[in-house]
């Protein structure tokens, strides 16, 4: 049931495109709207509609049938080196402000204001 609710949600703004679209051009049409810019519209409507529909099938379909296969090791393995790349970049960043405030002292004449 799950799934089926999941695939609903990701095939809305499909149906949306596809549906409620062409109803309020087709109203338009009926309140003035010209002809040929309406039917143009209703189909570049239903060409994004069928477009979005079946991106969201074939992704959904990649991303709902292999939930149980996937175990999120690798994710937790990928995680894991991305903290330890940013711990690592936060220290050197730290040893640089320190080597470059060293440097302001050392550049500042005697008599200045200190901060």
């Amino acid at each position: 049931m799950g799934r089926l609710r999941n695939k609903i949600v990701m095939l809305s703004p499909s149906l949306g495109m596809g549906v409620i679209v062409p109803v309020a051009v087709i109203y338009g049409m009926v309140e003035g709207l010209s002809a040929v810019v309406g039917l143009i519209a209703i189909f570049f409507s239903l060409v994004a509609a069928a477009i979005v529909g079946v991106v969201a099938l074939t992704t959904s379909l990649g991303v709902f049938l292999d939930d149980d296969a996937w175990s999120g090791a690798e994710e937790r393995e990928k995680l894991r080196l991305y903290r330890s790349s940013t711990e690592n970049l936060a220290r050197q960043m730290d040893e640089l402000n320190s080597t470059l405030e060293q440097i302001r002292d050392a550049l500042r004449p005697e008599g200045a204001n200190q901060k």
